[in-house]
């Protein structure tokens, strides 16, 4: 009869290899899931915001997501009744900056960052009657009141309300990343002269709901300007 010694010994070591992977495999889980855990926790993002998702009839859904379901993702909201819209959020003005260029060196925009120089923003104060008084050709930046929650599996864009372009104010938002988490900021240029209060209702903001796309896209991982910091 052969010897089957060796065999057995092998099978031993592939079933401790086997063992091993699978708990390599789930301590990889484990971290991943702390990962996330940790990430909600930056991000401000409640453990109820997939049961919201679920509640609101949004699970397995993708497209654009009715206003009054995006409440959910927006805090901060002045007047919710005047603020949600068919599908979209209008947002508030809560500070305004005036745009100039540095006196040594020249607005720098490269590949990968790394020589990037932004505009600089000075605080734009409001006169005695608590008004901006912007003028024309002039380029300002304003940031809102409202705190913007993206999850994962969502997306969003900011645009400017119509009044704003039938008054002649260009206003130019952004594309808002999966995971994002905080004030909006959108570019104001006049073209004529125009008084803004506080609080005025400027740009409006609507959510897509679709695949999550891989972390290594996340804006909470990658993003430059998260919670409106300059790293």
């Amino acid at each position: 009869m052969p010897f089957t010694g060796t065999n057995e010994i092998e099978k031993i070591e592939k079933s401790e290899e086997k063992t091993k992977r699978k708990r390599k495999t789930a301590g990889e889980i484990f971290t991943e899931q702390q990962q996330e855990k940790e990430l909600k926790d930056k991000l401000g993002i409640s453990g109820d915001i997939d049961v919201k998702i679920d509640e609101l009839g949004l699970k397995g859904y993708t497209g654009i997501v009715l206003g009054e379901k995006c409440k959910y993702f927006v805090e901060g909201m002045i007047n919710k009744d005047k603020q949600i819209q068919a599908t979209s959020i209008d947002l508030t003005v809560g500070t305004i900056f005036r745009l100039r260029e540095r006196k040594k060196q020249n607005i720098t925009i490269d590949f990968d960052n790394s020589k990037r120089v932004l505009a600089e923003a000075i605080l734009y104060n409001k006169n005695k009657l608590g008004i901006w008084e912007l003028k024309k050709s002039s380029v300002y930046k304003g940031r809102t009141n409202e705190i913007i929650t993206c999850p994962a599996n969502f997306s969003g864009i900011v645009l400017p309300r119509s009044t704003l372009l039938r008054s002649g104010i260009e206003i130019i938002g952004t594309w808002i990343d999966p995971t994002f988490h905080g004030h909006i900021e959108f570019l104001i240029k006049p073209h004529l002269n125009i008084d803004i209060y506080k609080n005025a209702r400027l740009v409006q903001v609507s959510m897509f709901k679709g695949e999550i796309p891989d972390k290594r896209y996340w804006y909470a991982i990658k993003g430059t300007y998260q919670e409106n910091r300059v790293i």
